[in-house]
């Protein structure tokens, strides 16, 4: 049964009797976009500027009006550096509801969507592209000419979890050619060491009719969990997967009156 609604099933009606290409040109397709950028910034008539450094990196932010800034700036605002240095990468950020600049349309149909938004035929190891559906969200990269185009329908509507790590998908494929990987890491502690989870826990468990508690970083079969792509190395395959890594305390699968096998 085909769903009456949905991000998909809207785009397949956006794109009824538009032309999609016969063979995937990413290069012209990011030529358009990036017109669109221009455009853009010259509707808004307040392109602005920041450069951070992420270890060697000098990374060129370029914004079309100041809609992108607060949902993308802030949680990279501390690498924020003065420099006049040539980028080694340079990203262009718009959105075209405060632009009034609509993205040409898609060259793609609904079925060169890839399960997290990766798109068919604009994945050549030169250009990588992803569109994530729901949020409306672009991410494209030319990794010859060190140029990537991010881009939203409404920055009104970026969700948290890419303020939170905004960039993450331009940035990922980037450092991936360069060599290096981006690693996701995130930790509470005190001085006398990463005691937050320990206290919480000998709170929790003496609250009123507690008999059990622990903690985990995924609920099972929640299907919520992060997962992390690992690319094998064997020269007897040369595919790549998605693994899940998680923690939890030793009374996690107690409390949850699962027993382990090992």
């Amino acid at each position: 049964m085909t769903p009456a609604s949905g991000p998909l099933t809207d785009m397949k009606k956006q794109n009824r009797g538009r032309r999609v290409a016969a063979r995937p040109d990413p290069g012209a397709w990011l030529a358009e976009v990036r017109h669109s950028f221009d455009s853009a910034a010259q509707a808004s008539g307040n392109l602005q500027e920041r450069t951070i450094a992420i270890g060697p990196h000098v990374i060129r932010l370029r914004f079309a009006g100041p809609a992108m800034i607060g949902p993308f700036l802030p949680a990279v605002e501390h690498l924020v550096i003065a420099s006049a240095r040539v980028p080694n990468l340079t990203v262009l950020i718009w959105d075209s509801a405060s632009t009034q600049t609509p993205l040409p349309p898609f060259p793609w149909s609904a079925r060169d969507y890839g399960a997290r938004g990766q798109i068919g035929g604009y994945n050549d190891g030169r250009y990588f592209t992803n569109y994530d559906v729901e949020w409306g969200l672009l991410s494209m990269l030319d990794c010859r000419q060190a140029l990537a185009l991010v881009w939203m329908q409404d920055a009104r509507k970026t969700p948290r979890y890419v303020s939170g790590a905004p960039l993450r998908t331009v940035l990922g494929w980037w450092m991936e050619s360069c060599g290096s990987f981006i690693l996701h890491a995130a930790a509470i502690g005190t001085e006398q060491g990463g005691a937050f989870y320990d206290r919480l826990l000998e709170r929790v468990r003496s609250m009123a009719g507690i008999e059990s508690a622990g903690f985990g970083s995924c609920a099972p079969v929640s299907g919520l969990c992060n997962q992390t792509r690992v690319t094998f190395v064997n020269p007897q395959r040369d595919d790549s997967g998605l693994i899940g890594m998680h923690w939890a305390t030793p009374d996690y699968f107690p409390t949850l009156g699962i027993a382990l096998l090992e």
